[in-house]
């Protein structure tokens, strides 16, 4: 479709309309100007012929019904007298055979008997008259019936309307100047009204394509155009915020918040209820994933428990039975020597590993206990230096499921510092405050490139998990040569999140 079709519309109907009123009045203008002029012209003649009337009456009147030639000539010179007729203007005396009495003032040189005048009587008084021009007239008869004469006057038709001519003329020239004016006008018009309607047509096409105006639209109108501009503004407006709503659900951002642009705003109203059903699958979700992860995790810690209690009760019992048994039996004292150490290096790392899967002392004496012994014990079996502070701010008790994810986190943490840091010392920071525990453990290790965290091993991931399962974080700040910060927030009385 053409832009400028609404222009042309526009154009076509304002030029139409102005130049057929200006043409409608014009015509309407000449035509009663002609039909005055007529009746003017209609009137003086018809006053010139009662006058000239009247004074061949009062000339005839005892003459009785015989006129001699002298009589005639003082009749023709009252007849010649133009009295305000113009060039053309003339009255003459029509006998009863129609032939002129008197002399034409056009052919002063023929007999007037030898003039034949048509009809005299019109209805119009527009006639042709005995020259055969086109003429207005009027004619009486005289009041003397023996001799049946008639006077006309008259004057040429296109002398009456030389002035309804130049008027014509000046109507023309008017005209021809309004009709420019009406164009010029209408050109300006149908721009104005159109330019606007074109602007937003161009601005709703690309909203119906998707493509959101980077600008709101700019009319300079006040009228409805300018409502449309204001209307189409709001639309985009609530486009762009029901889009920025949609990415963010799209995100994952179920918090954010909508306000629809109305009650039958269906867009909005949908998008509302997509954001409360997506909110709700995803509750589910995590709730599986958290429940799942929680079974997990309680099930390594049952085996753990189990395991331990078994190294405790088994191997432990046995091993001490063991050595109790070759103190007793009479060997060489220095096998018995050799055989005892190395039974009690045995039960030492049986111990080590029992309280690794599950210490004593994590059950009986808190999160800080199991933490000190964590590092008291390492310290012992490897070349670590530990810098162990546990801060309490709060005096509240731990859940077990806060201690058991908070000392594993360590735990882990320090496991991967012995196999791959080649560090020296470790520093272990807790913070216990009211909403949430704050762990932090730093070494002087060889580092590593944080761009491979996201090829990580199980180790960081089991961190990562246990912490989020709480609703926590963990999050590892290293670079190579310049060893390894874990930071640890666990938030306490808090509903855990995915």
């Amino acid at each position: 479709m053409s832009t400028t079709r609404i222009f042309t519309k526009i154009f076509l109907s304002n030029a139409i309309i102005g130049l057929f009123s200006v043409i409608t009045i014009s015509f309407i203008s000449y035509f009663l100007m002609r039909s005055a002029l007529e009746e003017r012209t209609l009137y003086q003649l018809e006053s010139v012929n009662a006058l000239k009337a009247q004074q061949v009456e009062n000339y005839l009147h005892g003459r009785g019904d015989v006129v001699t030639t002298d009589a005639l000539q003082e009749i023709q010179k009252m007849l010649l007298e133009n009295m305000g007729m113009g060039s053309t203007g003339e009255s003459y005396i029509v006998g009863p055979d129609n032939l002129l009495i008197t002399a034409s003032r056009f052919f002063p040189d023929r007999s007037p008997n030898t003039i034949q005048v048509r009809d005299t009587i019109s209805s119009d008084h527009i006639r042709i008259d005995y020259r055969g021009k086109r003429v207005i007239s009027f004619s009486l008869p005289l009041e003397n019936p023996s001799l049946k004469w008639r006077i006309v006057s008259e004057i040429d038709f296109s002398e009456a309307m030389e002035p309804v001519v130049r008027f014509r003329n000046y109507l023309v020239i008017i005209a021809i100047i309004c009709a420019v004016l009406i164009v010029l006008v209408s050109v300006f018009i149908s721009n104005a009204i159109s330019r606007p309607v074109l602007y937003l047509r161009g601005i709703i096409i690309d909203v119906a394509r998707g493509i959101l105006p980077s600008k709101p639209a700019t009319v300079d109108n006040t009228d409805e155009i300018g409502q449309i501009a204001h209307a189409v503004n709001q639309l985009v407006v609530g486009l762009r915020q029901t889009t920025d709503f949609a990415y963010q659900i799209g995100r994952g951002n179920f918090q954010t918040q909508y306000t629809s642009l109305s009650k039958q705003d269906t867009l909005g109203l949908a998008l509302i209820h997509m954001r409360d059903q997506l909110k709700e699958f995803n509750e589910r979700e995590i709730k599986l994933v958290r429940d799942k992860t929680a079974a997990l995790l309680e099930g390594q810690e049952n085996e753990r428990k189990r395991i331990t209690q078994e190294l405790h009760d088994g191997v432990g019992q046995l091993l001490t039975a063991i050595r109790l048994r070759i103190e007793a039996t009479p060997i060489n004292s220095s096998q018995r020597k050799e055989i005892v150490d190395l039974l009690n290096e045995t039960i030492a790392e049986v111990k080590r590993i029992s309280y690794n899967l599950m210490p004593g002392s994590l059950v009986d004496f808190g999160l800080e206990a199991a933490l000190k012994g964590l590092c008291d014990n390492t310290a012992k079996y490897s070349h670590l230096k530990f810098d162990f502070r546990y801060i309490r701010e709060s005096n509240h008790e731990l859940g077990f499921d806060v201690t058991v994810a908070v000392f594993r986190i360590v735990q882990e943490g320090i496991n991967n510092v012995l196999k791959h840091a080649s560090a020296s010392r470790v520093e272990l920071h807790v913070l216990d405050k009211e909403d949430e525990i704050y762990m932090l453990l730093k070494d002087d290790g060889s580092g590593f490139d944080a761009e491979t965290r996201n090829k990580a091993g199980l180790g960081l991931r089991s961190m990562a998990e246990r912490a989020k399962l709480l609703g926590g974080s963990v999050d590892i700040h290293s670079e190579p040569g310049e060893g390894t910060v874990i930071e640890s927030r666990i938030p306490l009385e808090t509903e855990p999140s995915a």
